[in-house]
């Protein structure tokens, strides 16, 4: 078959047309990061190789590919119901305990030219604990082969290229470890926070993320109740919004404050007191590198102190294959929800108040102003 996204239309051998495809390998590295190329090479197989068969005539095709990102186009075909799919792995199945294999690993890197010779007596000792539960798809190339390839090549690099999964391996860091919260808690506090993402017109525009978190005081949890993501524009960014609002009655908004985007969080403000649902947003101006603070929330969700919930599907993807995905909005507005909670959502931060005699009451004000000139100044520490 001629190379990916050349003219095919009306090709036949006199009269006679196609009744066969193979599309091998019609993606590489550079082109596959850049999302308009995915869209453009999908168009070409809809629209010019699978119209290739005759009218009502038999027509097969067989692609056939290594699987380079998440959202490539063989990825999107796997994940198609009406194709006849098949997904091969070097490695069917882990072995079950992984932490000798890191330990392998760590002896073959650090010992220079002995490395080889000493990973591999390790192994030799401790064989059986190591192959236990691990299954190959092909017994000429064993586990030991594999592993030394993923050590060779990169854990990212062999997820990718023997895995067929290359969202997996360091370079994810939140890939295996979200988990879900299953009932709503009357402990729950709620926060919300919101990524405008604005600047940009058309379908160059990223996606706003507009996040609402219930708040365990007493456990330090956060379970993500509402994550909506989609593009929009600002006045649908504050009706959303207000209507989250009027159903949460969130204590506390953060909202990223850059340029235009603190004229949008002024006007919620103003629209949401006028409609009687006002919104208490705080502006937030992000300092430090936004790849490190989504990555700081590794730990938190690692240890199940951040949840989602599974209709969470967009928030999902893009922690799923964060740093690789192509919009990043959702997870930076989980940290800024993660950040809001600790600052202001601990039991610090919430204390009960008696009723107290009318001559307390001026020391009552100023005690409240010194608790709340407090809360100012915590906010944000050490995520900003």
């Amino acid at each position: 078959m001629p190379a990916a996204e050349k003219k095919l239309r009306g090709l036949r051998h006199g009269p006679y047309r196609p009744d066969l495809a193979i599309m091998d390998d019609i993606e590489n590295d550079e082109l596959v990061r850049n999302p308009d190329q995915r869209d453009k090479l999908d168009n070409w197989l809809k629209k010019t190789v699978l119209p290739l068969g005759g009218a009502g005539a038999k027509f097969d095709v067989i692609y056939i590919g290594t699987i380079l990102h998440y959202d490539s186009v063989l990825s999107r075909t796997l994940k198609n119901p009406l194709w006849k799919r098949k997904r091969f792995k070097a490695l069917i199945t882990w072995p079950s305990d992984m932490t000798l294999w890191d330990k392998w690993e760590e002896i073959l890197r650090n010992n220079d030219e002995d490395g080889e010779l000493l990973a591999r007596t390790f192994y030799d000792e401790h064989r059986e604990a190591m192959e236990a539960g691990a299954v190959v798809s092909w017994s000429a190339r064993p586990l030991y082969t594999l592993m030394l390839i993923r050590a060779r090549d990169g854990h990212s690099t062999f997820d990718s290229e023997y895995q067929n999964d290359p969202v997996s391996g360091d370079d994810a860091p939140f890939a295996t470890c979200i988990t879900f919260w299953v009932n709503r808690l009357k402990e729950w506090s709620f926060f919300g926070s919101i990524d405008p993402s604005l600047g940009l017109k058309g379908n160059s525009r990223d996606p706003s993320a507009i996040l609402v978190g219930g708040f365990n005081r007493m456990t330090g949890v956060l379970d993500v109740v509402e994550a909506r993501i989609k593009k929009r524009l600002p006045s649908v960014i504050i009706s959303d919004t207000i209507a989250l609002q009027r159903e949460y009655g969130c204590l506390c908004w953060s909202v990223e404050a850059v340029q235009f985007q603190e004229f949008l969080r002024t006007e919620l403000v103003r629209q949401s007191a006028e409609l009687g649902v006002p919104v208490p947003a705080m502006p937030v101006t992000p300092h430090s590198d936004k790849i490190l603070r989504i990555e700081s929330l590794q730990p938190y969700v690692f240890n199940k102190l951040i949840r989602l919930s599974p209709t969470q599907v967009t928030l999902i993807e893009q922690l799923r294959h964060f740093p690789m995905a192509d919009h990043d909005d959702g997870p930076d507005a989980l940290h800024m929800l993660w950040a809001l909670c600790n600052s202001f959502g601990t039991r610090d931060g919430f204390r009960h108040v008696p009723r107290r005699q009318d001559d307390d009451r001026d020391n009552d004000n100023r005690h409240s102003g010194q608790s709340r000139q407090r809360s100012r100044s915590r906010f944000g520490n050490g995520g900003w």
